[in-house]
């Protein structure tokens, strides 16, 4: 993992790594670890790692080999994860009341992460695609 660190804004920078698929592991790790400093934990934690872990997951499957993930904290937590894959139709996946259909692929990954962070901003294109989710602390 290569890990540059530049902070935008007010937002401090906790955690941002460049990563492939053999790096999940350690990625998710970390993003757990930093996730429990910042205050999360029981449901909440867990919620909120799985779906950064769907994030991260999808980028080196689905998007391109090298992803990068940004974890900041201001206000609220927030990961944003980038690849430089084809993109995607992202209406397929997001903005579903009801859990789709799961295929030989998967589907349902970007549905969970829409239902366990309380903020989605996802775009996708011929360049890539960059997801961004944040979470409060509820305490």
């Amino acid at each position: 993992m290569v890990e540059p660190v530049d902070a935008d804004g007010d937002a401090v920078v906790v955690l941002a790594v460049t990563f492939t698929l053999s790096d999940l592991d350690a990625v998710r790790h970390r993003v757990r670890d930093e996730s429990v400093r910042w205050g999360l934990d029981g449901d909440e934690l867990s919620d909120w790692v799985t779906a950064v872990n769907e994030l991260t997951t999808n980028a080196v499957r689905h998007g391109s080999p090298v992803a990068s993930l940004r974890l900041t904290a201001d206000g609220v937590l927030s990961c944003h994860v980038q690849d430089q894959g084809r993109g995607f139709d992202t209406s397929r996946f997001v903005g579903r009341a009801t859990r789709p259909t799961l295929t030989e692929n998967g589907g349902i990954g970007l549905w969970l992460v829409e239902h366990t962070t309380q903020i989605l901003t996802l775009t996708s294109g011929p360049d890539g695609t960059s997801v961004s989710v944040a979470v409060r602390r509820s305490r």
